[in-house]
């Protein structure tokens, strides 16, 4: 939470932000590109005056830095994975900058996998339909050691999907650099 004009003109401000690891109180706070992107295509209005109109479109320059950047903390944080539901996101989070790179839009992580399968994009492909399936069955895995003894296991699986992206990235920077 951020008031509308710490939010447009990305000032300093009081902020309540929820995560992955709970509520943090800070000064600012940014969206992404793919974060404005989703707002602006499918956000939906609870209260209020939709604003939605006053947030600038990311650019597919934007997009794409986003996108390295993820590409980066994947290499980063990615070489070992941990005993924990997170370590099959990597493999959603590279799925979707993936279709974001091929289509300029965002898309659920759940979808972007199930895209990704379909164009055969992913060479660990047995790695990502579990994290698909655990994905869409936390519950039924929420308490399997097995499905944190073989998530510890997925780094060098992760970095294998990595090398894809990383391919498309560099395609798309060749093809940035003619324009």
């Amino acid at each position: 939470m951020l008031s509308l004009e710490a939010f447009l003109n990305q000032t300093q401000d009081k902020v309540v932000y929820w995560g992955t690891k709970g509520e943090k109180i800070k000064n600012s706070y940014q969206l992404d590109s793919f974060s404005k992107l989703e707002l602006i295509s499918n956000g939906q209005l609870l209260f209020g005056e939709d604003v939605r109109s006053l947030i600038k479109k990311p650019s597919v320059s934007e997009l794409r830095q986003d996108v390295e950047y993820h590409y980066q903390t994947i290499r980063e944080h990615a070489q070992k994975t941990g005993r924990n539901f997170y370590s099959f996101g990597w493999f959603l989070d590279i799925s979707r900058c993936l279709y974001t790179l091929k289509t300029g839009k965002t898309i659920a992580k759940t979808k972007a996998g199930d895209w990704a399968l379909q164009e055969k994009l992913c060479p660990v492909e047995k790695e990502l339909k579990f994290a698909l399936e655990v994905r869409n069955n936390p519950l039924k895995y929420k308490h399997d050691e097995k499905v944190f003894d073989y998530a510890e296991t997925l780094g060098e699986a992760v970095q294998k999907y990595a090398d894809v992206l990383e391919q498309r990235l560099n395609l798309t920077n060749q093809e940035s650099d003619k324009e």
